[in-house]
């Protein structure tokens, strides 16, 4: 089962994302990541390769949420499989700043 959360900025952005894996077999395991081009993104961690998922781009240069330098070392973290997503104080696409907040909103399948 996948978790889903709202991203929040006090700058305005929002954006709702899922997190994990649904129920079923071929769907991906997805985790969000910092694009410098797209900003934030989803990611198949299950992957061979790791990119920006969006078509005009496909780079590898990718951060992952939950680790520095886009997300702070210690604070409220979500265990996803091998990853934990920081809760708060996150790099915001939007405005450039550690303000984006993770906000469980429920579960999917």
């Amino acid at each position: 089962m996948g978790s889903m959360y709202l991203a929040e900025c006090r700058c305005g952005y929002t954006h709702e994302i899922h997190v994990g894996k649904g129920a079923m077999a071929d769907s991906p395991d997805l985790f969000p990541f910092f694009c410098d081009q797209d900003g934030l993104i989803l990611v198949n961690v299950e992957a061979t390769r790791l990119r920006c998922p969006r078509s005009h781009c496909r780079t590898s240069r990718i951060r992952s949420y939950g680790r520095p330098p886009i997300s702070p070392m210690f604070g409220k973290r979500e265990q996803h499989g091998d990853r934990a997503l920081t809760l708060s104080d996150n790099l915001c696409p939007a405005c450039q700043q550690m303000n984006l907040n993770f906000s469980l909103i429920g579960n999917f399948d």
